[in-house]
């Protein structure tokens, strides 16, 4: 096996992969990232034409940014802010980054307590939630934790979500 990777199966994970190529997370002002680079598997390999559907290795790598935020609870808007700026610094820092995840209730903040019980709470939750869908750059993916209703008709009236956008 060579290097970064484990038990010669070619999977490799360079934590705190940034642009200075010093394998640190980044931190700045309360907001923490680290970048994992992955290999990606095919199940059917894909069309390359001359080389045989084996895709690049530099090329099949996703490149995924963990976030974590001090989200304050009932802060939506700032929220919101911070996700969507640390989701263009990512990028900035590294542009093959292809996923940014944020932790759970990133949207609303946490521990929200007795605002679950509020309306309006929830309203703002899914309300930001599709404020972010407009302003988050193209071309990343993004996983956000929110509250959300439950439609399953069983359990609980809300639930603890995640978004992929």
């Amino acid at each position: 096996s060579g290097p970064g990777q484990e038990g010669g199966h070619g999977a490799s994970l360079d934590a705190g992969l940034s642009r200075d190529g010093q394998g640190q997370g980044v931190v700045e002002g309360g907001i923490n990232v680290v970048f994992f680079t992955a290999p990606v598997y095919y199940l059917a390999r894909p069309s390359a034409g001359e080389g045989g559907g084996v895709p690049n290795p530099q090329e099949a790598l996703v490149v995924v940014a963990l976030a974590q935020i001090d989200a304050a609870v009932g802060d939506f808007a700032g929220n919101r802010d911070r996700i969507v700026r640390l989701v263009r610094e990512a990028r900035a820092r590294e542009p093959r980054t292809s996923l940014v995840v944020f932790p759970e209730t990133a949207l609303c903040g946490y521990p929200p307590m007795d605002l679950l019980d509020q309306e309006c709470f929830v309203e703002g939750s899914l309300a930001s939630l599709r404020a972010l869908q407009r302003e988050l750059p193209r071309g990343v993916a993004v996983a956000v934790g929110y509250v959300d209703r439950n439609c399953s008709g069983s359990g609980k009236p809300l639930v603890n979500a995640v978004a992929v956008i």
